[in-house]
């Protein structure tokens, strides 16, 4: 079905899926008696807004009816086009950083803590204040997220104490082809092996990555300073001294959310 631009579709129940790139939702007035959901595809549009609020649509938008009716032709139709999409993003992305926000986050801190590791000592400082306890008299750190923690205060002062005796070093260099895409079902991301199982399979193909984990706090700041700190039990502080090894030249960072499931892979060589 052609997509006129001119006309104004008014959103009554909007769902986004960022990475099928499309939006759900029931046109009026033109389908209203029908009162079926519609499905747009978004090829090389400029951003779309949703919300509540109107969506004016642009040239390269096309309209498919998301009912069981859909033929076969149509759904290949869908899926070339999804494919070609994810190959032109593939050829036009920046290989010399991460590609989304919270990675990028993530990436410039690090190297900004390589460079300048006292520097960091007054943010796990005043980071100290959001140590709790909840009412199970549990030990958790609560910022925009709540974590739990083992050590707690301990911790904290044991990674003030090794910033203290880390000279600088050269930042990390981003390397595209160490980094493990995180999954885009949340089976996957919530599965623990997964990152494991991807690191086999690049090592198979000839890339060593010499060390790894995964990240499942969602707030990029309480991550990266939980990262610093890092609680982790007889495990303490691994994560740490890693980022801040300097026999380390590069690194891979990928994260995504998809619906409440989260994770950040991050590996380094």
């Amino acid at each position: 079905m052609g997509c006129d631009c001119d006309k104004k579709i008014e959103e009554k129940e909007l769902q986004y899926n960022e990475n099928n790139r499309f939006m759900q939702f029931n046109i009026y007035p033109q389908f209203e008696k029908q009162n079926r959901t519609k499905r747009i595809n978004f090829h090389n549009s400029s951003k779309a807004f949703f919300g509540k609020e109107k969506l004016n649509l642009d040239y390269l938008a096309t309209i498919s009816e998301n009912n069981e009716t859909m033929n076969k032709e149509e759904k290949n139709q869908d899926k070339n086009i999804i494919e070609e999409d994810e190959n032109e993003d593939e050829e036009n992305i920046d290989k010399t950083r991460p590609t989304d926000e919270f990675s990028q986050y993530l990436f410039d801190e690090i190297n900004k803590l390589r460079e300048n590791p006292h520097s960091y000592i007054e943010l796990i400082q005043n980071s100290e204040s959001n140590i709790q306890t909840d009412k199970n008299k549990r030990l958790i750190y609560k910022s925009k997220v709540k974590v739990a923690l083992i050590k707690g205060l301990k911790a904290f002062e044991e990674a003030k104490l090794f910033l203290s005796n880390t000279k600088p070093m050269e930042k990390l260099i981003y390397d595209y082809q160490i980094a493990i895409k995180v999954p885009k079902n949340e089976k996957d991301i919530k599965n623990k092996n997964y990152l494991k199982n991807q690191i086999l399979i690049k090592s198979d193909n000839g890339i060593n990555i010499k060390t790894y984990w995964r990240e499942i706090i969602y707030d990029p700041e309480t991550c990266f300073i939980l990262m610093i700190v890092d609680d982790n039990g007889k495990k303490s502080g691994y994560k740490r001294r890693d980022i801040l090894n300097p026999k380390y030249k590069y690194i891979g960072i990928s994260s995504i959310m998809i619906n409440k499931s989260f994770a950040c892979y991050i590996t380094l060589k």
